[in-house]
């Protein structure tokens, strides 16, 4: 199987699970504090619907922090294709620090799952939120590349 990341492609034995994870600072807009946009792969477990996993990662959330504030829950369309998802927005302190979150999570290929994040050090502006919807937004789904020694996103030299 050919896995891709943004720098290479390798080819490797058949994956068992993919969990690997894409932090990626962000310039605060209007000189602002930066802040991350992290793309997080998961699975569904023991056949759970997309809305029993949030469920069980919000609880888990709250059992691993101090203090979860949810500010909101919601239903949302991901993607230029729509996709159905469940988003979060939420503020807690965990070691000391001050964190505030959106994620939102769909499933891509059941089992598996994309969570999407954005975190901030600092409260969830306008500014925020307006990154946060173009993000969602301009998502392009793209299927996993299965091949075993050919690529199906050849990179082209420059």
């Amino acid at each position: 199987m050919n896995f891709h990341t943004n720098e290479l492609i390798l080819d490797l034995p058949e994956i068992i699970s993919d969990r690997s994870v894409n932090v990626l600072t962000v310039a605060a807009p209007q000189g602002g504090v930066p802040f991350q946009i992290i793309i997080n792969r998961d699975l569904l477990l023991n056949g759970e619907s997309l809305q029993q996993c949030f469920d069980r990662q919000v609880a888990q959330m709250t059992r691993q922090t101090k203090v979860l504030k949810v500010v909101s829950k919601r239903s949302v369309q991901i993607g230029q294709e729509q996709l159905d998802g469940l988003e979060i927005e939420s503020s807690f302190n965990q070691a000391g620090k001050n964190h505030h979150q959106i994620q939102a999570m769909w499933v891509t290929q059941a089992p598996n799952l994309l969570v999407l994040t954005l975190s901030s050090p600092v409260a969830i502006r306008d500014s925020h939120r307006a990154v946060w919807q173009q993000a969602l937004n301009s998502l392009i789904s793209r299927p996993a590349d299965t091949g075993s020694s050919t690529t199906a996103n050849p990179v082209k030299p420059s």
